[in-house]
């Protein structure tokens, strides 16, 4: 995969290209090439809106089909993210190439002093798709300057269990 990203003034423009490449029991192979593209418009410091379309052009390839899925999202702060406390809400609509439109909320509230801090977050995914996995999630970060631990979980009634996700983050 490959991303560039253009910023002038409140507007920023992203593209990427990806291949994907599936094999079964190492004789059966499928691949696919896609692009994703997005706009995100800073309407003030504290907001912002976006839209992308997920890959374009996924039937490309050699029998594989990558999913396009559009996106039309809104962010809020409600407190200065530079400052002490951290509030921030997320609402965006999602339209799958196949099934139902929904929705998908978010909340993100939190401390953060002299870089040192916690983030915690909870998720609402609201779409009726058959899926054993629980429409909320929850996680949050642990913040060390320029270091950042992040942790995701969401619950599945499925044999393989729930999920959990860890991340690393290095901001310069």
């Amino acid at each position: 995969m490959s991303s560039l990203v253009f910023r002038t003034g409140v507007i920023a423009l992203g593209a990427s290209a990806k291949y994907a490449r599936q094999g079964l029991g190492g004789s059966a192979t499928s691949d696919a090439w896609a692009g994703d593209a997005g706009l995100a418009i800073a309407v003030f410091d504290i907001m912002a809106l976006g839209v992308s379309v997920q890959n374009i052009g996924g039937d490309l390839g050699g029998g594989m089909h990558l999913p396009r899925r559009t996106r039309a999202g809104f962010t809020m702060n409600y407190v200065d993210p530079q400052g002490t406390y951290r509030l921030l809400t997320t609402v965006e609509g999602q339209w799958p190439d196949t099934g139902s439109a929904f929705i998908v909320v978010g909340l993100e509230a939190g401390v953060v002093t002299h870089g040192v801090g916690l983030v915690g977050r909870t998720g609402y995914v609201g779409h009726s798709v058959a899926t054993t996995a629980s429409p909320f999630t929850f996680g949050g970060t642990v913040e060390l300057g320029r270091l950042h631990l992040d942790y995701a979980y969401r619950g599945f009634d499925a044999p393989a269990g729930d999920t959990h996700r860890l991340g690393l983050r290095w901001t310069p």
